[in-house]
């Protein structure tokens, strides 16, 4: 039997081994069947203890749910013998295989925490190796609802929170709640006092929402009339000849419709007033100012021979105080009387040369960003996540892969750029998220996908060198009090995706190539040193003035 390694999702992911990074096994719960028998997906990739590939071999695997804590009681043990792919690949429905002890159905999931224990042996039989045990996280709706007790009616129950008590969501034709009752003027629904939510049956087909005089009323020639007589208020009614929703101020001073000939929502007021709108609007089509056919290439036409266009206007320290400001945010510095726009990580200049915020190492003379690239600060300490900025793989450009929550995808490119967004995973040699390599990437100010602003790149090897040996101890301490005030910043792996050692070690990528992998920046809580990686990992960038 080979020696055999596992790493499940919940556990590092990632571990230094002679010759690089590698990951060994992933596991990953995926689906879950809600009709009988009833079980939850595992998926796993096996390889050996020097990371190769187990494929189209027979394996055994013995999966084990234990209550409480990770050497609790075992409530729950199966055996099943799947097949590797040509990938290495296992999956398995936990719940289906041979029963060693306990009966999966009668699982308690809502009654306490439960953890997956996985133990392996390569060659199809009995001698099992422990792979690791970690918790599950998510209890299964399926499986806990089967064990959670029903809804009886009728129920009484009250409550304090301010969430929605109850939700229901029905994707095919019926309704998603209904009430009903065939005898004359007793309710389907009702709601106290003067009611919530009220309906009715007496040949008049009519129901009304709110109190006194009614939020919104149904009746007759109108879908839902709401009235208010109390100083001659508002009211207005769906449906009728003309207008799918109508509103009239009796006091003759506040109307407005939706619907009619000309046009899907129409506002009035002799006050000045023709609408207001709080919180959030939506249009799926393009929206005209002061035109009633904006351009079709445009999704806003403003037009105006008279008015100009005002953005939102601040001063730096406001500025500074807005949360994630995403790419293309437009304002008015109103401190440096500039019109600015957010981009890569700062903010940009739209008068005078451009303000790419740098700082100097007088040790080495460098003239360097004074963050990474995506964050949207300096550095407060080793661990400011505000600082930690996005996970580029080597040789791309910013396309949006490098947003640390970007989707993925296992189709290599055969182009250096992929025309997408998504994280390419490769989980093959070379490990490289294009294919073939393309080792003339990001060399230089001009080379090809240069993330960096005009006028920077991606420092060399030799450059990092000599930042590293230029600070006062060799470590991640070494590294923030250095000018640079790199942070432990962590990668997003290469192979599955997922995020590793943040806050732990900080990985910063150089322009050099290394065989078929690249080299790169390492430190942690103990040392600090030149590595290479593979080029489909995500690591940090930060950018050295050419």
């Amino acid at each position: 039997m080979k020696n055999l390694t596992i790493t499940q999702a919940k556990l590092t992911m990632m571990r230094k081994l002679q010759g690089g990074l590698t990951a060994l096994v992933i596991l990953i719960v995926v689906n879950i069947f809600a009709q009988t028998p009833q079980a939850f997906k595992f998926q796993a990739v096996v390889r050996d203890a020097d990371g190769h590939i187990i494929s189209e071999q027979l394996v055994s695997v013995k999966s084990s749910i234990l209550q409480n804590n990770p050497s609790g009681t075992v409530v729950y043990s199966e055996t099943q013998t799947p097949t590797t792919n040509e990938f290495g690949l296992i999956s398995i429905n936990i719940g289906t295989g041979s029963v060693v002890s306990g009966d999966f159905t009668t699982i308690d999931w809502g009654g306490d925490v439960y953890f997956l224990q996985i133990e392996l042996d390569d060659e199809g039989g009995s001698n099992y190796q422990l792979m690791g045990t970690s918790q599950i996280l998510s209890v299964p709706y399926s499986l806990y609802s089967t064990s959670s007790g029903e809804l009886r009616l009728p129920y009484y129950g009250e409550t304090t929170t301010t969430e929605t008590v109850f939700n229901t969501f029905n994707s095919g034709t019926g309704s998603g709640i209904r009430g009903e009752n065939l005898i004359s003027m007793n309710f389907g629904i009702l709601g106290n006092p003067n009611y919530g939510v009220y309906g009715e049956n007496n040949n008049g087909n009519h129901g009304y929402f709110g109190g006194n005089n009614y939020g919104a009323y149904g009746f007759g020639d109108f879908g839902v009339l709401g009235e208010h007589n109390i100083i001659n208020g508002p009211w207005g009614y769906l449906g009728g000849a003309q207008y799918a929703v109508y509103g009239e101020g009796w006091l003759g001073n506040t109307i407005g419709y939706l619907g009619g000939v000309d046009y899907g929502v129409y506002g009035f007021s002799s006050l000045g007033h023709a609408g207001y709108f709080e919180g959030k609007g939506y249009f799926s089509d393009n929206l005209g100012i002061g035109t009633l056919s904006p351009d079709a290439s445009a999704l806003l036409e403003i037009n105006s021979n008279s008015k100009g266009f005002l953005p939102p206007r601040m001063t730096t320290t406001e500025r500074d105080a807005i949360s994630t400001p995403a790419d293309g945010l437009v304002i008015f510095n109103t401190t440096t009387n500039c019109l600015e726009f957010y981009a890569a990580g700062y903010w940009h200049q739209t008068c005078g040369s451009p303000d790419v915020p740098t700082v100097v190492n007088p040790s080495t003379s460098e003239i360097w960003m004074d963050r990474n690239l995506g964050a949207s600060q300096i550095a407060t300490s080793s661990t400011d996540a505000t600082a930690y900025g996005d996970l580029y793989q080597w040789g791309r450009l910013s396309d949006g892969h490098e947003d640390r929550s970007s989707s993925t995808t296992i189709t290599l490119s055969s182009t250096d750029n992929p025309g997408h967004s998504n994280f390419i995973l490769a989980t093959s040699l070379p490990y490289d998220w294009r294919s073939p390599q393309n080792n003339d990437l990001w060399q230089g100010v001009n080379g090809t996908n240069n993330p960096c602003p005009s006028g920077f790149r991606i420092p060399t090897e030799t450059e990092w060198e000599a930042e590293r040996l230029s600070w006062v101890s060799n470590d991640a301490d070494g590294a923030f009090g250095s000018p640079l005030k790199l942070t432990v910043s962590g990668y997003r792996h290469g192979s599955f995706g997922h995020l590793g050692e943040v806050g732990i070690s900080g990985f910063y990528w150089s322009s050099t190539v290394s065989g078929v992998d690249a080299r790169l920046l390492n430190f942690d809580s103990t040392s600090a040193y030149m590595y290479f990686s593979i080029r489909a990992g995500g690591f940090s960038v930060r950018c050295i003035k050419d």
